[in-house]
């Protein structure tokens, strides 16, 4: 989806192996839950998902975010997400940047990296929380180099573990 909003309005799953991208100001509103299904393979590019369903990123499901992009919904994530920065150029999106609007709870993997040297942060916005579960990690990983870390408005409970690698400059805000 490119500049468009999709809605759906029943339960849905994707199915296994699914690829989809939304782009540049693609607005997904979730009616009801929505369940990314294991080998399904998501970026989120410059856009939103927005409830009042929530959603769940499946254990075996790969979410990349570029650019700044929003997840409002309520949500759980048992697979990867990726916040990658990247060059400052057409197409390539710059500082990455995920916005958490709602309750979100994080039981798989969360990666904040880069392939130039750019910021890769979460944002925990005003009346939203992120709870890093027990099996949760947050990885900040060197990539190419810049800042890494947790902006807060919001607030994080963390039962899991927050791994920075060595030389990585690691905020929470």
């Amino acid at each position: 989806i490119r500049n468009g909003c999709a809605t759906g309005g029943s339960a849905v799953a994707m199915a296994a192996n699914a690829w989809v991208a939304l782009i540049d100001g693609a607005k997904l509103t979730l009616a009801q839950n929505f369940t990314l299904a294991a080998g399904s393979d998501w970026e989120l590019v410059r856009s939103s998902i927005v409830g009042p369903g929530s959603l769940l990123v499946g254990a075996g499901t790969t979410m990349l975010v570029l650019g700044s992009s929003t997840i409002s919904a309520s949500g759980e994530n048992r697979g990867t997400i990726t916040i990658e920065g990247r060059p400052v150029a057409t197409d390539e999106y710059g500082p990455a940047n995920l916005k958490l609007g709602g309750a979100f709870l994080n039981t798989g993997v969360i990666t904040l990296t880069s392939t130039a040297q750019q910021v890769s942060q979460i944002t925990v916005q005003v009346g939203a929380t992120l709870t890093n579960a027990a099996t949760g990690v947050i990885n900040g990983l060197r990539g190419a180099g810049g800042t890494r870390g947790i902006v807060l408005g919001g607030d994080v409970a963390n039962a899991g573990r927050i791994a920075v690698a060595d030389d990585v400059v690691f905020q929470v805000v």
